[in-house]
């Protein structure tokens, strides 16, 4: 690359980049709550059109209803993540046919996380995040690891690192004066 070209590339990288247009219009803030009101109240009426153990298309469902074949298929997800088990059978020319089976058990309650007791969410297993898991790790090593000895005074010591070796900084003082001349 030549220096002119060059100078132009590092000119051109270095100029302030416009502002990006703002994304929030506080028009629409008044408008998000009726639109989830009605997403709510067609997930309601789906649902109970499904609930019957009858056998639906997304079209069929469209037609009933008046929605979007996107939003049908969006709460037919739902239902899924919800723990709702719903059956997909084949007809003909890429169109399906849903059953919706109700789940009547009660969920169980989540799981605590092991350090900090509070309730676990998404895929976590054991821990609500990472910071809990290392302070447990901590906590387990601290439980399990022996007391050391002090080497000079012979008295057990709670140990704030894994290679301690004295009791106190007199004692380590006391053991470094002894070993030099």
């Amino acid at each position: 690359m030549s220096k002119p070209a060059a100078h132009a590339f590092h000119a051109l990288a270095l100029s302030p980049r416009p502002e990006p247009p703002a994304t929030v219009n506080p028009d629409l803030e008044d408008v998000t709550e009726p639109l989830q009101n009605e997403r709510r109240s067609i997930a309601r009426t789906i649902f109970d059109l499904m609930k019957d153990k009858g056998w639906w298309t997304i079209p069929l469902l469209n037609e009933e209803i008046g929605c979007s074949e996107t939003g049908v298929s969006a709460t037919i997800r739902l239902f899924r993540r919800q723990g709702h088990r719903v059956l997909r059978r084949y007809i003909d020319k890429s169109l399906w046919e849903y059953q919706l089976i109700v789940n009547r058990t009660v969920k169980p309650t989540p799981r605590p996380c092991l350090t900090c007791k509070s309730p676990l969410t998404g895929y976590r297993r054991q821990f609500c995040s990472n910071a809990c898991a290392r302070r447990f790790t901590r906590i387990r090593l601290r439980q399990t690891r022996d007391q050391p000895v002090c080497t000079r005074c012979q008295c057990p010591f709670p140990a704030t690192r894994q290679d301690a070796r004295y009791c106190s900084s007199a004692c380590r003082q006391a053991a470094y004066r002894s070993r030099t001349p």
